[in-house]
């Protein structure tokens, strides 16, 4: 069954509101305490409903596959990356998220699923031929985060050694997005969707505002 266009901008603006609260909520001590705790819940629960909402848009199963292959691969990245330390640099995840499996948070290889489909869509919609894709929303990848980066340790989602952030981290965000959106565009899916843009830019809206806040804080 096929989604409609205005649910799709009916979710689009479920999570603009959303963010725009989390993100008022983030800005004040005492009720980021209280929605800390909150984060892998409000996080698993958005990404699912996009990846519905995207997933029901699809006329085959190749999007599906992809997701399931990208989730998995990714998990197991990060999982031998916080064990040996090769891969990202040397880091640990925090307490905030806690559902976790061997340590890694089960929502990290969802959000690396989601993040590499926004900046995949974002980058069709301008366009540019299709062989620059998958380079274009790496780059995309790694600029979301670099802004995000300050941001997650402030909130502990995760620390780095030392507190500094490797350039070998940035150099590991570009290739392994570069890899699976290749992977995509081998498949020749077109996933130009107005949810995964929305969700993509109000997620970048949202760190980008925060890491501002905390830097002036």
């Amino acid at each position: 069954m096929r989604i409609s266009t205005n649910k799709e901008s009916l979710f689009s603006l479920i999570i603009l509101v959303f963010f725009s609260a989390g993100f008022i909520f983030h800005l004040i001590p005492f009720t980021r305490k209280l929605v800390l705790p909150l984060t892998d819940i409000s996080i698993l629960v958005s990404n699912i409903l996009v990846m519905y909402f995207v997933l029901q848009k699809q006329d085959n199963n190749k999007l599906f596959y992809w997701s399931v292959l990208t989730f998995v691969l990714t998990f197991l990245t990060e999982l031998f990356g916080v064990r040996s330390g090769l891969i990202f640099g040397v880091y640990h995840y925090g307490d905030t998220m806690f559902l976790k499996l061997f340590d890694i948070p089960v929502v990290i290889g969802m959000n690396w699923v989601i993040l590499m489909l926004g900046s995949y869509s974002l980058v069709q919609l301008t366009g540019i031929r299709q062989v620059y894709v998958p380079v274009l929303s790496s780059v995309l990848i790694v600029g979301f985060d670099f802004i995000m980066e300050n941001v997650a340790i402030k909130l502990d989602y995760w620390q780095w050694e030392g507190n500094h952030i490797p350039l070998q981290n940035f150099i590991a965000w570009f290739f392994i997005s570069l890899l699976f959106s290749s992977i995509l565009s081998f498949l020749k899916v077109s996933v130009k969707s107005k949810i995964l843009i929305s969700y993509f830019l109000v997620q970048l809206a949202f760190f980008t505002g925060l890491r501002l806040f905390f830097i002036i804080e």
